[in-house]
């Protein structure tokens, strides 16, 4: 229930491996994460039966020249998807980065698939998990 946790106490917390403390680390907009434990905490979070898991973190969309587009927030991920809320609404360019300032900067490159109002359904091109991988450390 904290609005902010640092990377070393999720780090911690990751380690120890409850479910559903990492349910709620994945959830808290104000948790900042290491891509490493993000990925340990995707691993061990529960998720439907495509694989969704509810994830909350502000994001920010770029396009290819490096335009930020504005911020949105995020409300789940899959190894092949990501679904976003944007504050304006309309709708992100057909192809999009994201940029994950909560989870070391990371950036994870997007297509458009679908909205509805202000939610945006995007796919990843390239799976989630090597997405991360790629990511240089910050």
């Amino acid at each position: 229930a904290r609005p902010r946790i640092d990377k070393p106490l999720s780090s911690i917390i990751i380690a120890r491996g409850n479910t559903t403390a990492i349910q709620q680390l994945l959830i808290n907009p104000g948790v900042a994460f290491t891509i490493p434990d993000f990925r340990r905490a995707l691993a061990k979070a529960v998720s439907d039966s495509r694989g969704r898991v509810e994830f909350r973190q502000p994001v920010d969309i770029f396009d290819f020249a490096g335009r930020r587009g504005g911020r949105c927030m995020t409300r789940d991920i899959s190894p092949g998807g990501i679904k976003i809320e944007l504050a304006g609404g309309g709708r992100p360019p057909d192809s999009f980065m994201l940029e994950l300032p909560g989870i070391g900067r990371a950036r994870l490159t997007c297509r458009y698939v679908w909205h509805r109002d202000s939610m945006v359904g995007a796919m990843l091109p390239e799976p989630l998990f090597e997405q991360l991988a790629a990511q240089p450390p910050r």
